[in-house]
């Protein structure tokens, strides 16, 4: 049996463990991946990916973000797809496989392959029914299930420490309820942001009432699931930083909102002059709906504002895992 594996080339570092794990089932299938073969230059390279998929039984798309980003991964997909259609005889096996963040349902989404079934990298289950395309009556090795469930842990833990916290969120800022802070709410607050920094501008300046309370808020378009953080570190933290270069700020607060918005977690915490590193241990959260987070915000109490008017950053949001220690929950 031959086997094409399809990748971007910045997801290369999943597909050392998934060739490891063909060939613990069956030594004597071929892998060719693109991205570590020898093209002689001057050899046509379409033509050189057309002769392999046209030899290979199986098409493996190591499906992304980064895949479908990639000009190359796309021509190896397209060439295994017109294969796979117009030659009945000796059709070639397509099975995508889905790297987070890519969502499952959009990982085929607008492609002639969209009602094909795809393989969930993190799903050990899933892994187990891709892996039974290559076992046979003389290839079938009792450890196969750990192994599985070792390279599906692997891959899931480097998903959650490369993958930004601020994936499929938007960020906002919010004030009390009050019209005249609907209609003023551009001139009393707002917000610019980046993958490394939020900051919150404020302005409270002649305000006949003052807000109770200034918020910078990352909100998700999908929960956010902090709970399977703590599957490979019981000891996982929540970082971040408070820039505060003026000394405007005493106090700021981080709330943990549920999917529904009906429960919150509310932590105080103090902040010093210039910049403040801060962490919040994610084991202090609430199991039961930690996994269905819906946003995380940062509040300011204008009582605990030194100035009317300044800005205030978050900076390096992030979660950290040291520990190979799962948590049992």
């Amino acid at each position: 049996m031959k086997v094409f594996l399809s990748h971007s080339s910045k997801d290369a570092w999943a597909t050392t463990g998934l060739i490891d794990l063909i060939r613990h089932i069956n030594p004597d299938i071929t892998v060719f991946c693109s991205s570590e073969a020898v093209i002689i230059p001057g050899d046509n390279y379409k033509e050189t990916i057309f002769e392999q998929i046209k030899d290979s039984d199986v098409f493996l798309a190591l499906i992304s973000q980064n895949y479908w980003a990639s000009k190359y991964s796309i021509i190896e997909l397209g060439a295994a797809y017109a294969q796979h259609s117009y030659d009945q005889v000796y059709a070639v096996r397509i099975q995508p496989i889905v790297l987070p963040p890519l969502e499952l349902k959009m990982a085929m989404a607008d492609t002639p392959l969209v009602e094909i079934e795809v393989t969930d990298i993190i799903d050990s289950a899933s892994m187990r029914l891709l892996m039974n395309l290559f076992i046979d009556e003389t290839h079938n090795p009792a450890d196969l299930n750990i192994k599985i469930a070792e390279y599906v842990e692997s891959v899931h833990r480097h998903v959650l420490e490369t993958t930004s916290i601020f994936r499929s969120s938007d960020i906002d800022v919010f004030l009390d309820e009050r019209p005249e802070y609907k209609i003023r709410k551009r001139n009393v607050v707002h917000q610019e942001h980046s993958e490394e920094e939020m900051v919150l501008y404020y302005d409270l300046t002649g305000l006949e009432y003052v807000p109770s309370f200034l918020s910078l808020a990352i909100l998700y378009q999908n929960d956010l699931n902090l709970r399977e953080y703590l599957r490979f570190d019981r000891k996982a933290l929540l970082r971040f930083s408070v820039l505060s270069d003026n000394a405007e700020v005493e106090e700021i607060d981080l709330e943990v909102k549920s999917s529904d918005r009906t429960k919150v977690k509310r932590f105080t915490f103090d902040v010093g002059p210039g910049e403040t590193e801060l962490s919040l241990p994610l084991s202090e959260l609430d199991f039961s709906w930690c996994e269905q987070v819906a946003e995380i915000c940062f509040v300011l109490h204008p009582e605990q504002l030194q100035l009317t008017s300044g800005s205030v950053s978050i900076r390096s949001l992030h979660v950290e895992m040291n520990k190979r220690e799962s948590l049992e929950i």
